[in-house]
């Protein structure tokens, strides 16, 4: 067995789909939470938010 460094490429979050979702998840919930009581509340009228 040869040991040795693997190079991975460069982390893109512009490549990466997802990455806008959940930086767009993000920042509704932040701007969101203070109206529900909790967070899981918060979590849900965002992921609702996105469905429409």
């Amino acid at each position: 067995m040869r040991n040795g460094i693997i190079f991975l490429p460069l982390y893109s979050p512009d490549l990466n789909p997802i990455e806008h979702f959940l930086d767009w998840m993000k920042n509704k919930i932040r701007n969101t939470a203070h109206l529900f009581p909790t967070l899981e509340f918060a979590i849900m009228a965002a992921v609702n938010a996105k469905r429409v």
